[in-house]
This record gives C-alpha cells, sequence and structure tokens, in this order.
C-alpha cells in the first residue's frame, strides 16, 4: 500500500452448507483466513499471474517465490488460496483448509 492503507485479517469457520466468497465449495468443514488491504487493487494482468514462480511487479530480481510458495503449501495441506481484487480497491486473499 505504497500510501498508506488498513490490512485487515479474519478467520472464520465454513460448513459444508456454506462457502467463504471466491472459494471453492468446501468438501467438508474448513477455517478460512482472509487477509484483506484497502491499498489500490491488482491490475487483471498482474492478478492472473500472481502464484506464478519467479513472477513480480518489482522489478527486483530476488523477489517472486513467495505466493507460489503460498500456494503449494496451501495445496499440499489440502487447501486453497484465492485472490480477489480490481485496480483502485481493496485486494483480499483467502485461504480455506480443511478441519482435520
Amino acid at each position: 500500500m505504497p500510501k498508506g492503507g488498513t490490512l485487515l485479517v479474519a478467520a472464520y469457520a465454513t460448513h459444508p452448507t456454506t462457502s467463504a466468497p471466491g472459494v471453492r465449495p468446501p468438501r467438508g468443514s474448513r477455517v478460512v483466513l482472509e487477509v484483506s488491504d484497502t491499498g489500490v487493487g491488482i491490475d487483471p494482468a498482474a492478478r492472473s499471474r500472481v502464484f506464478e514462480p519467479y513472477f513480480t511487479t518489482k522489478g527486483v530480481s530476488d523477489t517472486g517465490l513467495r505466493l507460489a510458495n503460498v500456494r503449494r503449501i496451501v495445496r499440499d495441506a489440502g487447501g486453497e488460496i484465492d485472490l480477489e481484487s480490481r485496480p483502485g480497491a481493496a485486494s483480499t486473499f483467502r485461504i480455506a483448509l480443511p478441519v482435520r
């Protein structure tokens, strides 16, 4: 958030009859971690690549694996990760993990 803003972190449970917005319907109970900001948003071209290894908007060569690694860890745990964003508006990452 280059000009400042607010970061919100929330956690909640979903059940087979409910679903977190933007996350596939659960196959059982899930715990959702949601991280939102009031920043500048992410343009569609970058949003479509944000989970690719080595993709970065920063122009720095030592970045680009962070979200790819997060996605791998979440998927290895049986979960899903999703990004909702648009330019000029807030961005929200949602991680849904199965309750074991």
